[in-house]
Formats: C-alpha cells, structure tokens, sequence
C-alpha cells in the first residue's frame, strides 16, 4: 500500500492572492476503526501546537483525504473569473457552462446582473468590452451622489 496524490486544486488564485492571507480550515477524514492511525496523527498535531485536530472517520476504507477549505474567498481573487463572463455567455472555453434555465424571453435577464470582476481590476481591454456597463456603473454613480445631495 502506497499513498499518492490523487487531486488537483479546486480553487486556483490569481497571482498577487496569497492564500495565507485567508481563513480556512483543514479537513482530514481517514478510514473508520483505525485508530493507531487516529492516534498517530493526534499525536503529531499535538508537536505543532494542535490540540484539536479536525479528523473524521469515513467508511471509504481505501483512502486517507486532507482538503483545505478556504472561506469567504472574493470572487476576483480566483485566476478564471475575468474570463467567466465570456466563458458563460459563448459556451466557449475550458470552463465553458450553458446559460441559466430562466434565461430567455421568459426569464431573468442574467447579463444585467454586476460582473464579478469588478470595474477597478479592469484594464483597458476589459473597459472596452464592458463600455456598458460603465455607463450603468456611473448612472449609478450619479444617482448616489444626488440622493447624497438631497440628504445633506
């Protein structure tokens, strides 16, 4: 019996997001009745200062799983939601996923919705593509500092 690296990662972050940076926790679920392994590994959490190690028993009885949950990530942060917009409305891509089921005439209108890239990571090219959605975004602009102007 051999362990191996079987997974890549879920989340991959743009660079400049250093993960470090965020909360997550750390899950490790191992085969149910092991216990010298169980003990094992409280053991050497406890020499690092872990007194409370986040260990579950599975029944897969063949594989030992650590995953690192991130929480409260931001949507910019991850290296493929610049080009999600595009991916979602082309269906092309490597993560190209079909539209919304009440997308149509008899649903919601989802490319109305804000980007999830938002306006001050753009570059240049991005302003272009997205030139209305900054008219939407200094209407909006507008209509804030008025109702500012009124409440003064």
């Amino acid at each position: 019996m051999y362990l191996d690296l079987g997974a890549s990662p879920m989340a991959v972050f743009k660079s400049g997001v250093n993960p470090e940076d965020l909360y997550s926790r750390v899950y490790l679920t191992i085969p149910e009745n092991c216990t010298y392994l169980k003990q094992a590994i409280m053991e050497i959490a406890n020499q690092y200062g872990i007194t409370r190690p986040n260990i579950y028993e599975s029944s897969a009885k063949d594989r030992i799983v650590l995953a690192k949950n991130y929480v409260g990530v931001p949507a910019w942060a991850l290296s493929w939601v610049k080009d999600a917009e595009d991916y979602y409305l082309t269906g092309n891509g490597p993560r190209a996923i079909g539209l919304h089921i009440e997308q149509g005439k008899t649903g919601r209108d989802w490319e109305l919705l804000p980007n999830l890239y938002p306006k001050n990571l753009w570059d240049e090219a991005d302003a272009k593509i997205r030139s209305a959605e900054i008219k939407w975004f200094d209407d909006i602009e507008k209509l804030l500092k008025e109702a500012e102007r009124l409440t003064s």
